[in-house]
């Protein structure tokens, strides 16, 4: 399956549309190319919408927090992770969110759907990608 990155900019507020196949490998460059994306376009939020199948294992998620912690990823930017399947049991992005909070990234978060992702940022009309 193809994979496809798709990043768009409203304001500072950044959209980043992922489809594919995610492993280790690939989730930690999706991570090192959010955080470029707040720093060199100044954004205050950014919306991640996951459509990839997962390859990740729990110590895979264990890993990619220790990284994002010393990698200097921006603490005060609301990072959404827009996931359908969030309250599936399983869901290595819920797995995640607890894995980030443990580590002191209280602004990282997943989310089932647009509208509560949207409201959590604070924007005023939910961000959508076109579909």
């Amino acid at each position: 399956m193809d994979r496809s990155f798709r990043y768009t900019r409203n304001n500072d507020l950044g959209i980043v549309e992922l489809t594919g196949e995610k492993d280790f490998g690939q989730a930690r460059r999706i991570w090192e190319r959010i955080r470029q994306f707040i720093r060199n376009d100044g954004l205050s939020g950014i919306i991640v919408v996951d459509r990839m199948t997962n390859g990740l294992t729990e110590h895979h998620v264990f890993e990619l927090g220790k990284w994002l912690g010393s990698s200097r990823f921006p603490r005060r930017v609301k990072v959404a992770i827009v996931d359908p399947g969030k309250t599936a049991q399983g869901n290595m992005n819920a797995f995640g969110e607890t894995v980030l909070l443990n580590r002191g990234f209280y602004n990282i978060r997943v989310f089932p759907d647009h509208q509560t992702a949207s409201a959590w940022l604070g924007t005023e009309r939910p961000a959508q990608p076109d579909s």
